[in-house]
């Protein structure tokens, strides 16, 4: 089933939308932006609430205020702009208001029962979707529908998981986070489109839990 989500921002010159999209990328034609429009979630495609991985990269730093192609939610169509104000947008910094990853989904089928460390049991023919990857070997994941978390597979035991779509493995993903608007609202930002803005640069991992400005000596 398909959730809709509503959020409202205001575009340069115009009055406040109200928008309305759908995870499949669906919504309203464009309103003459320069920036690509397209809804990130399509052909096996996923958002998971979270950067991944022990150390989430990058760093974004917005040094001053810098309008950027916003959407309503992760999985949607640019559909405006967003005047995010300065400061440093992480997991580990209070800049933000969510953060998101948009992924391929991979498949596996499991070929023999087997229960992993973290006491998350698979039975012989159990379909595991990994929807998203949180660090240290452990993975947020499907079986059979149902969301458990604990060791990706093939983590320890790699004859009872076998890849069935391995063409996605080499998909890009796509970061995310979620911004309040100067101008008003929420909306979801691009890492990317971000890095490449004017008065937007990468700030530095300096250690576990911690981050500092663009141009801090001795980040990792």
């Amino acid at each position: 089933m398909t959730t809709v989500h509503t959020v409202v921002m205001k575009k340069p010159l115009s009055l406040l939308l109200i928008l309305s999209l759908a995870c499949s990328g669906a919504g309203p034609e464009p309103d003459g932006l320069a920036a690509p429009v397209s809804g990130l979630c399509q052909d096996g495609m996923e958002a998971a609430e979270a950067w991944q991985g022990e150390y989430p990269g990058p760093v974004v730093h917005v040094m001053e205020a810098a309008r950027l192609p916003a959407r309503a939610e992760p999985c949607g169509v640019i559909e405006g702009e967003c005047t995010v104000p300065a400061g440093l947008y992480h997991p580990w910094t209070s800049g933000a208001l969510g953060f998101a990853t948009v992924r391929p989904i991979l498949r596996y089928r499991v070929t023999r029962d087997y229960t992993d460390d973290a006491e998350v049991s698979f039975s012989e023919g159990d379909t595991v979707e990994v929807t998203v990857y949180h660090g240290e070997g452990f993975c947020g994941m499907r079986i059979n529908g149902q969301s458990k978390s604990g060791y990706c597979p093939g983590v320890y035991e790699e004859d009872v998981f076998t890849l069935l779509n391995p063409e996605d493995e080499r998909r890009p993903e796509t970061q995310l986070f979620k911004a309040r608007c100067a101008d008003g609202g929420d909306a979801w930002i691009e890492v990317g489109a971000a890095l490449t803005a004017s008065g937007v640069e990468e700030g530095v991992i300096v250690g576990h839990g911690e981050v500092a400005p663009h141009g801090t000596p001795g980040g990792m």
